[in-house]
């Protein structure tokens, strides 16, 4: 029963993007009347993750309940690694997506600022940072949810995880005028990662570290582009 409420939370956090998925807003770019956005740096989460849906370790097999709780803390751990080889390697996501957005917007004929606001929280803003001339005709608030590696099953290879929320909102009322949700890995109703970040063990992502950043950043530079076909 443990393992199985494990999985189900599991399951929402990597597919769902930390919650359900937004409903989404298709944007009217031709009665839109927007030309330039203000990109309010994303939010980010602290670490990134690494899980697997199914045991990474026989445990739960020979012991039960035991078992599943020693196989989570062993998952634990290899996560923990997992975020000291991204902490050595200076890898931050945040400046990856504003350059990553910053560049699509651009190609699409849109003017962009960035404005800085507090992401302490992992939410949309409720407010949006006042005298900031020129915001733009409207803010782009970006949440990624997670990124990261994970698993489906025992014989599954570990993949990219990417979340993403957006939305674009009005500058002159707040009205939100596009809103998607963006999923990069090989879970449910996804873009699916290429085979070449494929890992197939834990201990391949140390003997490997920079693929696996490869892999986070290709899932990164996915989410901008979504971004963009959404406002198209």
């Amino acid at each position: 029963m443990i393992f199985k409420t494990f999985l189900v939370l599991v399951l929402l956090l990597v597919s769902g993007c930390a919650g359900q998925r937004l409903p989404s807003i298709p944007f009217d770019r031709a009665g839109g009347n927007v030309q330039s956005i203000a990109l309010v740096t994303p939010a980010t989460p602290d670490k990134p993750i690494l899980i697997s849906l199914a045991p990474v370790t026989p445990l739960p097999i020979f012991i039960g309940i035991i078992g599943t709780l020693a196989d989570q803390s062993v998952q634990k751990d290899h996560a923990a690694h997992f975020a000291e080889i991204l902490a050595n390697h200076d890898f931050r996501p945040q400046p990856l997506l504003v350059a990553d957005i910053t560049q699509v917007l651009q190609a699409k004929g849109y003017a962009v600022t960035i404005v800085e606001a507090d992401r302490s929280g992992q939410d949309f803003l409720a407010q949006y940072p006042p005298g900031m001339p020129p915001a733009g005709d409207a803010y782009l608030d970006v949440m990624l949810a997670n990124h990261g590696y994970g698993a489906t099953t025992t014989f599954d290879p570990y993949q990219p995880l990417i979340g993403l929320k957006f939305r674009l909102v009005r500058t002159s009322d707040n009205k939100v005028l596009m809103q998607d949700t963006f999923a990069y890995s090989n879970i449910g109703h996804a873009v699916r990662p290429e085979p070449k970040y494929d890992y197939q063990h834990y201990v391949d992502f140390s003997s490997d570290q920079d693929r696996s950043i490869e892999g986070i950043k290709e899932g990164l530079q996915r989410g901008a582009d979504a971004i963009g076909s959404a406002l198209n």
